[in-house]
């Protein structure tokens, strides 16, 4: 990889040893590592832990309030027929309550189809669902990752 974009003409990247490694980034396990290649300009850090902080603070100052727990149901509007009008979430004790909402937003991701039939049968489904992926692991043996 390395040597393909130093051919390409990507002078910005640097090659570093385990000990490199553990110095620029003392919460990284290098056990095992041979190199690692970074591009010291050009390049582009997301932190996502940061921005759903930075989100949940901002929506927080605007008056927003999360509750942990699962959503189990949904109590829908008469008069206007799929609005929600409240949210039951049971919580860890085993506990539930009812909150209401004057808008609630699905953000369930591959489960947002589940959530939505929660609403009952009068409102549309929404066609997303979990699918199975696979995560491949290598082996490179006892040579800690490097080639001869």
């Amino acid at each position: 990889n390395h040597a393909t974009q130093r051919a390409e003409g990507v002078d910005w990247m640097r090659l570093l040893d385990p000990d490199e490694l553990a110095t620029r980034f003392p919460w990284m396990d290098v056990g095992g590592v041979a190199l690692g290649c970074l591009g010291e300009h050009s390049e582009g850090w997301f932190d996502p832990w940061a921005l759903l902080t930075a989100l949940r603070s901002k929506a927080r100052s605007l008056g927003v309030t999360f509750h942990a727990g699962e959503v189990t149901g949904f109590d829908l509007e008469r008069t206007a027929p799929g609005a929600i009008r409240a949210v039951r979430v049971a919580d860890a004790e085993g506990g539930s309550s009812l909150v209401g909402a004057r808008e609630v937003v699905n953000a369930a991701g591959a489960f947002a189809g589940q959530l939505v039939g929660l609403c009952g049968a009068g409102v549309a489904p929404l066609p997303v669902a979990a699918r199975k992926r696979c995560v491949f692991s290598f082996d490179v043996g006892s040579r800690g990752g490097a080639r001869e």
